[in-house]
């Protein structure tokens, strides 16, 4: 949790008490739905679930914030091809193989490998958006690998599968 907190410091802003609670509220159920989805979805294609998940957030979001958000007929090829990116490569790829994992893997090992999330988040910044991280930063790195590291081997000193 440390090496997590010092990985994503920074200012931080809160306007909304809402917003806290909402992000809260995702959380709780993205975790309340990866130990159902171990359950439930073990012999289900990993696939059809990530198209059922991402339909049923595009819907909600078309239905929150209506047909057509200021600015989205302006948008550029060159945006729309970068828009297409971070959803694939942000979204719909991780999503699926997170499912895909929940087949072979418990749902704690998937949520100690979604670790790996923000620290890939934080390392992308830094590369794509020449992000500068502060040495806080990357002892958060060093603490969350380190910690992952200590997780994937058990008592008897063996590597886990």
């Amino acid at each position: 949790s440390v090496g997590l907190v010092l990985l994503l410091w920074g200012e931080i802003s809160v306007q909304s008490g809402w917003g806290i609670v909402s992000g809260l509220g995702a959380a709780l159920t993205y975790a309340f739905y990866i130990v159902i989805s171990q359950k439930y979805q073990k012999n289900i294609n990993p696939w059809s679930v990530s198209t059922y998940v991402m339909g049923t957030a595009a819907l909600a979001l078309y239905f929150f914030h209506g047909p057509f958000p200021d600015g989205l007929l302006e948008i550029t090829p060159s945006q729309f091809v970068l828009i297409a990116a971070m959803a694939i490569f942000s979204t719909i790829l991780p999503l699926t193989l997170v499912l895909a994992s929940l087949q072979k893997l418990s749902s704690s090992r998937v949520s100690l490998l979604s670790l790996f999330e923000p620290i890939t988040a934080v390392i992308a910044a830094s590369l794509i958006f020449r992000e500068k991280l502060q040495p806080l930063q990357w002892l958060g790195v060093v603490l969350v690998l380190g910690a992952l590291a200590y997780k994937s081997v058990n008592s008897t000193g063996e590597v886990s599968k």
